[in-house]
């Protein structure tokens, strides 16, 4: 292969000209290594280039909501980075071929970034779909969004564990026992996000309040029109053009 014959000639010129070869060995895999990384940019960018203007024209062309969506959301975008990180991750034993550490903290941290431009890219699906179900008329009244955040929330709290599985060098089922025996302390800290999506599914079974919705709730001074339902807050735009966001959960425990 040309990079490791490259390789090999670096090695041998700096050995020729009397540094050391722990030296010479050190030096050259990291000259070889930012080479693979300059390699890896450019790739990039021609992919984004060829591919993202393709996609570009395309929707132009036929735009379709499906491609106008996707490229909203930039989840290409997202996939394309993960080309650069693949190629890099299969040239790496070529540029260290006596650094074992060095080569398996690259590889690592190619694997983490792959495993972080998936997760944008499906996180980019989940908005897409947010979209088209907003988007149609029969649903607005019933809007997705809190239901999507509690998927958001999911995947990247299953993502971050699969990163730091991978980083410490332990399987993903074993650090999702020990998050189980500390499910109270997770609890606790998720308390907002589980109450509000408990509530959001209250509000939205039993058709308590909808966007638009003028509601007055006492404890929580707030007295208008209701903008937003999330998973977490709901945004409410009072009489006198000020803004209350008050805990859905709120809404299911008092009266308004």
């Amino acid at each position: 292969m040309l990079v490791v014959d490259l390789g090999k000639w670096m090695n041998k010129t700096l050995i020729n000209w009397g540094i050391d070869p722990a030296v010479a060995d050190r030096f050259d895999e990291t000259i070889m290594a930012l080479l693979m990384i300059v390699v890896a940019i450019v790739l990039n960018y021609l992919c984004q280039a060829i591919l993202i203007g393709g996609m570009k024209q395309y929707t132009r062309r036929k735009p379709h909501q499906w491609n106008t969506l996707m490229m909203k959301r930039k989840v290409f975008h997202h996939l394309i980075h993960t080309i650069p990180a693949f190629l890099v991750y299969a040239l790496l034993p070529m540029a260290f071929i006596r650094g074992k550490e060095l080569l398996l903290i690259s590889q690592k941290a190619c694997v983490v970034y792959i495993i972080f431009s998936l997760l944008l890219a499906i996180n980019g699906i989940l908005l897409m779909i947010m979209d088209i179900y907003d988007g149609k008329e029969t649903m607005k009244d019933r809007p997705m969004k809190g239901f999507i955040q509690v998927l958001q929330v999911l995947l990247f709290f299953v993502g971050g564990i699969v990163i730091i599985a991978i980083i410490v060098n332990k399987s993903p089922a074993t650090l999702f026992a020990g998050l189980g025996a500390s499910a109270a302390i997770l609890m606790l800290v998720f308390k907002d996000s589980i109450l509000g999506f408990v509530a959001g599914i209250q509000l939205s079974a039993n058709d308590m309040v909808r966007p638009g919705d003028w509601i007055t709730l006492p404890s929580g001074d707030a007295n208008g029109t209701v903008q937003e339902i999330t998973l977490n807050t709901v945004k409410i735009q009072n009489f006198d053009n000020t803004i209350s966001t008050i805990p859905p959960y709120t809404l299911v425990s008092s009266t308004f």
